[in-house]
């Protein structure tokens, strides 16, 4: 990978773009800072409908940036990932402060 291209999973029209962009290595559909507060479960409902439904461009990996272990959010992304796991190619783990938190 040359960079991870995180873009906000509630921002369909960032989502758009990025999934046609073949020059692209990876596009990370992330739940964590990039989406408010307020916009976490849009986010999540949106993962469930871009994965399956979307054509990414040529060989580009499908990774979801989940909210970090002890958010108090990251139940819910891991039920969610759960769904998609299918159509994705990894999860990436933010702030990650242990080996126990990654296992």
């Amino acid at each position: 990978r040359r960079v991870l291209f995180n873009v906000p999973a509630s921002d369909e029209r960032k989502v758009r773009k990025a999934v046609g962009l073949a020059a692209l290595d990876n596009v990370v559909l992330d739940l964590e800072d990039g989406v408010a507060p307020s916009h976490k479960e849009v986010a999540r409902e949106a993962v469930r409908a871009i994965l399956p439904a979307r054509s990414f461009s040529g060989r580009v990996e499908r990774l979801v940036r989940m909210n970090a272990i002890g958010s108090g959010l990251e139940d819910e992304d891991l039920a969610m990932l759960a769904e998609v796991s299918p159509f994705l190619d990894g999860v990436v783990l933010p702030k990650a402060e242990s080996a126990e938190q990654v296992e």
